[in-house]
């Protein structure tokens, strides 16, 4: 394993044997520390409280010399976020947190601000960039508390209706949820270090993984841990940790624990984000002594509910947070929640995503999402705002998100099934399928992280929609896990022209057909009996009602017919005695053709 830079003179090990109260975020400043106090531990080094406060005020400085009020904070570092966060707070700017920093984000961002805080080496079009930690004239600057009550954050996440919602924040919201988080396990975490695997950029990480540290006189690193073993040399470097994390880098690293930690009895790990599966949550409490701590919220909400899997219990109930009142909204079950972090007015319920059936003494079971945010990677995705987008293109009449479940320890994935214009069957028909694809994630990835991009595709005529005219969910993930679906056993129709005496479809052969396995495996084709059955769908509008019986005559079957081919199917009325002649072409290449035939009753 690699050494850290500096190891081992650099790194102080922590006094594990106390724990601090926690001071708010509004007085932390003006209250100020120990000069000498740890704040954050970067690759060049510990960075005090001296230090810190003082790229504070000089950034302040700079940026109450623009007039400039809502700013864009993004940044990369922990350490950086931290400064910016603080300096604009004490120059009495507003804060915006972008879910990304992609092109389209930033667009729609732009008709409020055009002005950032960032570290990131990134040119952003039309954006005044400020870097926290650059060298800046020292500011003669007196840290005054501040005013807990305005609004002074502003995060951007994912709406249930489609659109991206703006979630506000004031500084009291935040210090209640992070006085409750020390009063309830501050006594366990004592003074560990805290290392993060999270993105500080949203509501999670910048709790546990600035805010919480800071406010609490803990050390911070400056890196979002991806690799376990980089994790575990610092985490062994300093004795404990408080280790910040989430369910997808859990299961990615399930063996973090199995022996990379020296201590694991000095270690806490809190998961949020998603839920945690049994078995990595088992896994883990094998090896530290205890499951790690869950914690369930949103950004709106803050904290709502935590809990430890039980290895004796099937399934383990959420104990509501301190300060936190919850009930059920009926009829559909709905969490509804009234905590001093609920964003809002005050003393408001927030009725949740997720539905519930309660258990004993006011804790309750998860039952899954009753709106269509899903999370993937642990970020929040609304399928709503993916289709919305997506139907702005003219390939698209209508299409429908669909979240796909894997096995428990496999990612989340989208689907997306897209019913394709008249100019979008053309295009499908003339080109190729993946140009198609590549196209329609084109229209997404500059508004979305590219995990949220559906790398899924399903185009039909129709979106599979139940009798109330709502897409059936279970019916859409058929079209994605080969299961018996139309989609698996009829052709993609692109277009059809449908005339009194003949019908004419442009079709596609779908690599998911369910009559490709088999036949044959080294070669899938189009069963003759299949394309026979095709034939017989477009005939029937065309032979008397009810079908006598019908003799097939001259059948041909000429070239064979492959996954991805686009084809034309025609059916055509013939004369006198009931009819239709039929061929499957494309071009100059003939697929199948023959004649169906009424059979008079009684002949044989």
């Amino acid at each position: 394993m690699p050494n850290l830079p500096g190891w081992p003179g650099q790194v102080q090990v922590r006094d594990m044997t106390r724990h601090t109260a926690h001071n708010s975020l509004s007085q932390l400043l003006a209250g100020g520390r120990s000069p000498a106090t740890a704040v954050a531990h970067l690759d060049n080094g510990e960075v005090t409280w001296l230090t810190f406060a003082d790229q504070v005020g000089r950034l302040a400085g700079e940026l109450r010399t623009r007039p400039a009020q809502d700013w864009v904070l993004f940044c990369g570092s922990p350490y950086a976020f931290a400064v910016g966060f603080f300096a604009l707070l004490h120059s009495e700017k507003s804060i915006i947190m972008p879910p990304n920093m992609q092109p389209g984000s930033l667009s729609e961002i732009g008709a409020i601000t055009q002005n950032a805080v960032t570290d990131l080496d990134i040119a952003l079009d039309g954006f005044e960039q400020l870097s926290p930690l650059e060298a800046r004239p020292r500011q003669r600057t007196a840290f005054t508390a501040l005013d807990p009550e305005p609004v002074r954050l502003r995060l951007y996440t994912s709406g249930s209706t489609g659109e991206r919602k703006v979630v506000r924040k004031t500084l009291d919201q935040l210090d209640s949820e992070i006085a409750v988080l020390q009063s309830t396990w501050g006594h366990e975490w004592r003074q560990a270090d805290v290392f993060s695997t999270v993105s500080h950029q949203h509501i999670y990480g910048l709790l546990f993984t600035v805010l919480l540290p800071l406010s609490t006189g803990r050390r911070f690193w400056d890196e979002t841990f991806t690799a376990p073993e980089r994790l575990a040399d610092c985490v062994n470097a300093v004795g404990s940790g408080l280790i910040v994390s989430s369910p997808a880098y859990l299961r990615r690293f399930a063996g973090l624990t199995g022996g990379l930690l020296k201590r694991p009895d000095t270690c806490c790990i809190v998961s949020s984000g998603g839920l945690l599966p049994t078995a990595t949550a088992t896994a883990v409490a094998d090896a530290l002594g205890q499951p790690p701590l869950e914690v369930l919220g949103s950004t709106e909400t803050g904290g709502v509910a935590w809990r430890r899997q039980s290895q004796s219990a099937s399934k383990s109930a959420w104990q509501p947070l301190g300060g936190v009142t919850v009930n059920v909204d009926a009829p559909d079950r709905r969490l509804r929640v009234k905590s001093p972090f609920v964003s809002g007015p005050a003393g408001d319920w927030f009725v949740m995503g997720d539905c519930v059936a309660p258990a004993d003494n006011g804790a309750f079971y998860l039952l899954g999402r009753g709106d269509r945010i899903v999370k993937i990677e642990d970020k929040r995705l609304s399928l709503t705002e993916l289709e919305t987008r997506l139907e702005r293109h003219p390939f698209v009449d209508a299409c429908a998100a669909v979240d796909l479940h894997p096995a428990e320890d496999a990612r989340m994935a989208v689907g997306m099934i897209v019913v394709l214009s008249e100019q979008g069957r053309r295009s499908l028909a003339e080109g190729e399928r993946s140009r198609l694809n590549n196209d329609m994630e084109a229209i997404l990835s500059p508004f979305v992280d590219p995990v949220f991009v559906p790398k899924l595709w399903r185009y039909t005529d129709r979106l599979p929609e139940n009798s109330q005219g709502k897409v059936s969910a279970a019916a859409a993930r058929r079209l994605f896990d080969g299961g018996y679906d139309p989609a698996q056993v009829s052709p993609l129709e692109l277009m059809t022209t449908r005339e009194p005496e003949r019908v004419e479809a442009t079709c596609m052969v779908p690599a998911t057909l369910r009559y490709l396995d088999g036949h044959f495996p080294d070669r899938p084709i189009v069963p003759g009996v299949v394309q026979l059955d095709w034939v017989m769908a477009y005939a029937a509008a065309l032979l008397p009602s009810p079908l006598p019986s019908l003799r097939m005559e001259s059948v041909k079957f000429q070239t064979p017919l492959l996954p991805h081919a686009v084809f034309n199917l025609e059916v055509r009325r013939g004369t006198g005695i009931p009819r239709v002649k039929f061929r499957l072409w494309r071009d100059t290449i003939l697929y199948s053709s023959g004649r169906i035939t009424a059979v008079p009753a009684g002949t044989s």
